[in-house]
């Protein structure tokens, strides 16, 4: 919540003391020993005081009054906008990660959305969440925490919630597919003082990490993986002969530069491993 600095009218009235004395057109005008509201209210009472003490006095009540009504408005707005659904695609996709399996939703008595309470993140089990509007409909794109594949009751339950938690009248298509399968050939050329097993090790993990890492949803670049493997202690040149991919689909897909997943994400085809397409060259 917004910190909004609601001063006191003593506050104010000293602060505009002070920027008086900062004045030099002023420096004629004397406080008379009035430094706050008490000396002021001491002097009111022993006698007189400067008529311009009092307009700054006024002025400092008159400032408060709107710090108060400034300070009220904040806070009702932003009580405003806190309740407020704003049914965005980031918004979807936050309520989709904070989706608990196996509890129950509640409908908050204040703000009526629908929520959980307690909130418990051992039961959130989307990991990853994109959307997309297709045909009229919002097409929710998730991958499962650990598993990357809901089963049938987390599905149907994930399904569930959406309806009830989605804008009125908006249609939600939810998909949680297999991970793309690719297979990359290559030609490595490494230091040959080195050990084959270790430097096979590194660039099959180097490799692999590259893959689970990209952002869901996101795109493998071929150049971005050759540059991660060139920083690898002793490979000397690193070089795709060829990259293709088969998606959830089925389809088959020969790329050069990049690949952008039809699940989301991908992983090395079991059927063409690192181990099978990588060839080596001590140089």
């Amino acid at each position: 919540m917004t910190n909004f600095n609601e001063r006191t009218i003593d506050e104010i009235f000293q602060e505009l003391l002070l920027e008086k004395q900062t004045l030099s057109s002023l420096n004629g005008l004397l406080p008379d020993g009035i430094t706050d509201e008490n000396s002021l209210i001491t002097a009111l009472t022993n006698g007189k005081v400067p008529e311009w003490v009092l307009w700054l006095y006024n002025f400092a009540v008159a400032t408060n009054i709107t710090d108060i009504s400034t300070s009220t408005a904040v806070i009702e707005i932003e009580d405003l906008i806190e309740n407020q659904i704003v049914p965005t695609s980031r918004w979807y996709i936050k309520k989709a990660l904070e989706f608990q399996y196996g509890d129950t939703l509640i409908i908050d008595p204040t703000t009526y959305q629908v929520t959980y309470n307690p909130v418990t993140e051992a039961n959130q089990i989307i990991g990853s969440c994109t959307t997309l509007e297709f045909s009229n409909k919002l097409v929710l794109k998730v991958r499962r925490i650990d598993t990357n594949i809901l089963s049938a009751g987390e599905l149907t339950a994930f399904v569930s919630y959406m309806n009830k938690v989605k804008s009125a009248g908006t249609q939600v298509e939810i998909q949680n597919f297999a991970p793309d399968q690719l297979t990359i050939y290559m030609t490595i050329q490494y230091d040959g003082n080195l050990d084959l097993a270790t430097v096979t090790s590194d660039v099959e993990v180097a490799i692999n990490d590259y893959i689970e890492n990209i952002q869901f949803d996101s795109r493998f670049i071929s150049n971005t993986l050759v540059d991660n493997l060139q920083a690898l202690s002793g490979i000397v040149d690193p070089r795709l002969d060829s990259t293709s991919a088969k998606d959830t689909l089925g389809n088959d897909i020969i790329f050069t530069h990049e690949y952008l997943s039809t699940a989301g994400y991908m992983e090395i085809d079991p059927l063409f491993p690192l181990s099978t397409t990588i060839t080596y060259q001590a140089v």
